[in-house]
């Protein structure tokens, strides 16, 4: 008995008094999966309390078709392109070199129609909208009901990134170094003109990247002859410069964590650093990939993918999980709920759920 309450005093003074933080461990599950093709899906895990996916999403593409989960059907739009909202209601419809945009609701009805030459994106939600100019030199911000909203403009040279949150806005990245970053109604929370103040240096702005919760942006641009990334706080303020081993002549597909971790995937390695620029994680990859990778964060749970498997990273940089996919167009998004996140690829998506285990 003595061992005993020994045992157990030593293993609450370790907890309690260690100098070492002490982490819960992350669990990532999925628990609902849609076949595209069929237009059927299985019934959310009710033990993990997410919210009901197909209410939460929007729709799909699929075989040059818009699937609204809304409607439950197929719109069919043929020689057109199609830009929706991914956890809002309706979508746009334009053509590459048109005259004018058109809004639709979920069930094809006819919303609005603009005159424009631009260019349609939507936010998550799609009550913020970016009409972009076809030099890439101008963004027009409407709202959902097509009106100007917020800052309405935002110039600079050349629109090269942007990137946005489910419920904190979004970032707008100009190569000039224009950047804007904006509130959910498109209002300039904070803006800077360029990350540098010497004078003839070689400086183009390529990739940008935003934190779940709005507190973290990482942009990656060209200094001279060397790529860097910087770490922007809040207020617009730089926390960080590093540079990167390698050269890319290519925007960077990069996530950032609520912590300011970043991590950066490129065709060549897999990389994360912390907030003050240390290397947490680095995998070399065995061969050249293509340009376009996945790189996703929710809330500090980092999702890469490497060949045919996507890998999940906390927020040390340690492997805690991995995937297998086939599919060579996939993407992740969050959710409206905090936690739950969704793969989408080809022919299928899956919802995953995070939770930590206590």
């Amino acid at each position: 008995m003595f061992y005993f309450f020994l045992g157990v005093g030593f293993v609450f003074l370790f907890l309690f008094f260690s100098p070492n933080e002490f982490h819960q461990v992350p669990i990532v599950l999925e628990n609902w999966y849609w076949s595209k093709q069929q237009q059927f899906g299985t019934k959310g895990d009710s033990r993990f309390k997410s919210s009901d996916p197909n209410k939460v999403l929007n729709g799909y593409k699929y075989d040059g078709k818009f699937f609204s989960f809304e409607a439950n059907q197929f719109l069919n739009f043929e020689e057109e392109i199609l830009e929706y909202p991914l956890l809002g209601k309706g979508f746009f419809r334009y053509k590459k070199i048109g005259e004018y945009i058109t809004y639709y609701s979920s069930y094809g009805e006819i919303l609005w129609k603009k005159n424009s030459h631009s260019y349609p994106f939507a936010s998550f939600l799609g009550n913020l909208n970016f009409l972009i100019s076809g030099d890439g030199n101008q963004v027009l911000l409407v709202d959902i009901d097509g009106n100007p909203t917020g800052a309405r403009q935002l110039d600079g040279r050349f629109l090269t990134d942007m990137a946005h949150t489910v419920l904190h806005g979004s970032v707008i990245l100009f190569s000039g170094g224009e950047i804007f970053r904006l509130d959910p109604s498109g209002n300039i929370i904070w803006k800077l003109t360029n990350l540098q103040t010497e004078q003839k240096v070689l400086l183009f702005y390529k990739s940008i990247a935003i934190s779940p919760d709005g507190n973290f942006v990482a942009v990656h641009f060209l200094k001279d002859t060397k790529d860097y990334i910087a770490v922007l706080g809040s207020k617009g303020e730089t926390l960080t410069i590093f540079h990167l081993p390698n050269k890319y002549p290519h925007k960077l597909y990069m996530a950032v964590s609520e912590k300011g971790n970043v991590l950066v995937n490129a065709n060549d390695v897999l990389l994360m650093f912390s907030v003050k620029g240390e290397i947490l994680h680095q995998t070399i990859k065995k061969k050249t990939e293509k340009v376009y990778h996945v790189a996703f964060c929710q809330e500090n749970i980092f999702v890469a993918d490497i060949e045919n498997t996507l890998i999940f990273l906390n927020s040390q940089g340690y492997l805690i999980r991995k995937y297998p996919i086939s599919s060579l167009n996939r993407r992740l998004f969050s959710s409206t709920q905090r936690g739950q996140f969704f793969l989408e690829t080809e022919e299928e998506i899956i919802a995953f759920q995070l939770f930590y285990d206590k």
